[in-house]
């Protein structure tokens, strides 16, 4: 059975320990949201299937079935998770039996996660496909110091299907930091089901140097050391031409401390303090 993981987070810290700030899970503690490059109405519920499911509730005005972009659960994307993309939610032991593809287990109903199934489609002509989904959060006078996340992937993917993660620490003028997955169309690899069955795919995706599986996977970067001058900005960019390939990931961690000169602010002013009771 897949991992359940419980959200995405950010993690601000304004004095001498990390505080930790959560999105995508029960509390959502960033300043604000946004995103790009969707052509139709986006509620902060991924863009699936035909409008029934995360759009406007009415009317046909969503993506085609099997496409996807953005933040969810199985139980906002339909009962028992039937309202996610074939290529995200493995059936491979009671749904549909055989199933080859899949990422979120069918008898999930909690996991927070962002999905990419082929956002190249008729209906998301903006940007040709590219979205970009962004966190922003403040945090003037700290450094961020590390960045994790948990990664999923599966299928035939092509060079054209790219994901990347950026950092801001200037309140989105530049990213100093990137981490991107692209597909290697030299090898294979071979995937298990829920039902324990093996599938295999050529043109993974590779992360950090790692082939990615259905399976959520950690990823840390560690030692960033970057300077905080305005707002923190995590951002997500998005292409995928494809409705059989299926990226997911959730739990992204910003660690930030203290600046230098902020901790031993808060040190003299705890011995002042000390001092003045004496």
């Amino acid at each position: 059975m897949k991992t359940a993981i419980a959200a995405l987070a950010i993690v601000a810290g304004t004095t001498a320990s990390a505080q930790t700030l959560s999105a995508v899970g029960n509390a959502n503690n960033f300043a604000s949201e946004t995103y790009s490059g969707l052509t139709l109405p986006y509620n902060g519920n991924a863009m699936i299937g035909d409008g029934t499911f995360g759009n406007t509730g009415s009317g046909d005005t969503g993506w085609d079935p099997g496409d996807m972009f953005g933040r969810t659960n199985p139980t906002a994307a339909g009962a028992t998770g039937g309202g996610l993309p074939f290529s995200i939610l493995d059936e491979s032991v009671a749904g549909f039996p055989g199933d080859s593809v899949g990422i979120i287990s069918e008898f999930d109903t909690t996991t927070e996660f962002f999905g990419v199934v082929d956002s190249v489609n008729g209906n998301n002509s903006s940007g040709f496909g590219q979205a970009d989904y962004t966190w922003t959060n403040t945090g003037a006078g700290t450094i961020v110091d590390s960045f994790s996340v948990d990664v999923a992937a599966m299928g035939d993917f092509e060079g054209s299907d790219q994901y990347r993660f950026d950092i801001s620490v200037d309140g989105g003028s530049s990213f100093p930091f990137s981490a991107s997955a692209a597909a290697n169309e030299d090898i294979a690899n071979v995937y298990t089901m829920d039902d324990g069955s093996l599938s295999t795919l050529n043109d993974p995706m590779i992360f950090d140097g790692a082939i990615l599986t259905n399976d959520f996977t950690t990823f840390t970067f560690s030692g960033l050391n970057l300077p905080v001058t305005g707002d923190i900005v995590l951002r997500f960019v998005g292409t995928s031409d494809g409705g059989s390939e299926a990226f997911a990931w959730t739990n992204a961690n910003i660690e930030v401390i203290p600046a230098p000169a902020s901790a031993a602010l808060l040190g003299l002013g705890g011995l002042a303090a000390a001092r003045r009771r004496r």
